[in-house]
């Protein structure tokens, strides 16, 4: 897994400001330490995204979407769960 993208994908909660504009989910680009270095918001209808210099794919999308409103997760480039551990792999 060494060398792939890794993302945390987030449903933003209701309330959040950010909704209003209709902005719902939060893609962010992680390093090895689960820290953003670059980040982008969807809306409800959006169905592609660019992200740090290149495509994020339709399984981090979907992954995100997938989320409970308020939660967020780790996930690797196919859309599977991350623990913070497996980060550094």
């Amino acid at each position: 897994m060494s060398g792939l993208r890794k993302y945390f994908v987030r449903h933003l909660p209701e309330g959040d400001p950010r909704r209003a504009g209709g902005q719902i989910y939060q893609v962010q680009v992680v390093d090895q330490y689960g820290q953003a270095t670059a980040f982008a918001y969807l809306g409800a209808n959006d169905m592609a995204l660019d992200v740090g210099g290149g495509p994020i794919p339709e399984a981090v999308i979907k992954a995100a979407r997938d989320l409970p409103a308020g939660r967020g997760d780790f996930v690797d480039s196919e859309g599977h769960i991350l623990a913070p551990k497996d980060l550094l792999t």
